[in-house]
This record gives structure tokens, C-alpha cells and sequence, in this order.
């Protein structure tokens, strides 16, 4: 059996005149710069900059740590300071107090170790120092049976 009569349609020819390169895809992520490190097997992102006051953290969903959606258009990405690969999301005062933690921690320090040389290298009060330690428990936990905990 043939093709019917009663199909009629426009051919369109297109030809490429000039070599395209395509730009590339950016969201909210892209225009901040980001510093990663690695505990286990799970990857941690913390936004570059310093900031100011003492040291607090949160959870960026209402919820809890783990970010409910990771949608390009959801407001709450605005909000991260601190994201791992497992999808925790965290907003804090200072990220250079906890990159620089990290970067311990990645070195092989225990967390006693990293906590005792972040609060000396950014003169943290103790209970600045117990918020980095409830973050850094947290941060670790999520990559767990692969990093353990180091306690004295």
C-alpha cells in the first residue's frame, strides 16, 4: 500500500553557516565558587568567603539537614553554605572555619585534632567549638562506615 494523497507538508532545509559552541549550562551553584573535600567516600562542598561573628550552622530545609529537592529553582539553594554528595545542606556564619576543618580532617587529624587547631587558628569560644564539633559529627556520620570517628 502507498503513502496517502491527502498528506502535504512543508520540507525544511537547514544548514549550519558558522561554528556554534555551546554556552555552558550555569545555576546558582556555578556563580559561587566552591571548595571541596572528600571524607570517605562523600564529597563536601563549601562555599568560598569568609564571614563574620561567631561561628553558627543550620540545617537549610525546615526539616532537617537533607535538602528535600535539588531543583535549580528551589529558593533554598540560595541559602547553602555547606553541601555533601549525600545531599545534606547547611547555612553557616563562618565557611572559612569550616573549610579549614575539613582540610584537617582530610589531612588524617582526628576531629579533636582539627577542633583543637581551628579554634586556636580562629579563636572560637567553647561553644563555638561545640557547633563545630555537633557539624563535623554530622558531616562525618553521613559518610560513615568509611571515615570513623576518632574520639580520645
Amino acid at each position: 500500500m502507498g503513502v496517502s494523497s491527502c498528506r502535504c507538508g512543508d520540507l525544511f532545509v537547514f544548514r549550519n553557516v558558522a561554528e556554534l559552541t555551546p554556552e555552558p549550562r550555569r545555576s546558582d551553584i556555578d556563580d559561587s565558587s566552591w571548595h571541596r573535600d572528600v571524607l570517605g567516600t562523600v564529597q563536601v562542598l563549601v562555599i568560598e568567603g569568609s564571614g563574620i561573628g561567631e561561628f553558627e550552622f543550620s540545617a537549610v530545609a525546615p526539616d532537617g539537614p537533607v535538602l528535600p529537592s535539588v531543583s535549580r529553582r528551589s529558593s533554598l539553594r540560595r541559602q547553602i553554605h555547606i553541601w555533601t554528595s549525600s545531599n545534606l545542606a547547611y547555612a553557616t556564619t563562618r565557611p572559612e572555619v569550616v573549610r579549614y576543618s575539613l582540610e584537617r580532617l582530610q589531612a588524617g587529624k582526628t576531629v579533636i585534632e582539627a577542633l583543637a587547631t581551628s579554634k586556636a587558628e580562629f579563636h572560637l569560644a567553647p561553644q563555638e567549638v561545640e557547633r563545630l564539633e555537633t557539624l563535623l559529627e554530622e558531616l562525618i556520620a553521613s559518610a560513615q562506615p568509611i571515615f570513623e570517628l576518632e574520639r580520645e
